[in-house]
């Protein structure tokens, strides 16, 4: 009788498991059901640029990109 209870432990974990997988595979952090994305700081914005790209080149002066430092990246741990 102990072997069937560890038994149906097991396997109720494993399925529990696939449940947790099945649904951060499925919902996003927006909640949007038809994205398939695992990891929500995975995903892609994007936005309509409404300022004149001229404004940005004369922003980007030579001493400005001798400065500048790339952003920050996150990290895999």
């Amino acid at each position: 009788m102990r072997r069937s209870t560890l038994r149906t432990v097991v396997l109720a974990a494993g399925v529990a498991v696939v449940a947790a997988g099945i649904m951060a595979l499925r919902f996003t952090e927006d909640g949007d059901a038809g994205s398939w994305t695992a990891d929500p700081k995975a995903q892609t914005t994007s936005h309509e640029v409404t300022q004149d790209p001229s404004s940005a080149e004369s922003y980007w002066t030579e001493e400005r990109m001798k400065e500048a430092e790339p952003a920050p990246m996150p990290r895999d741990e």
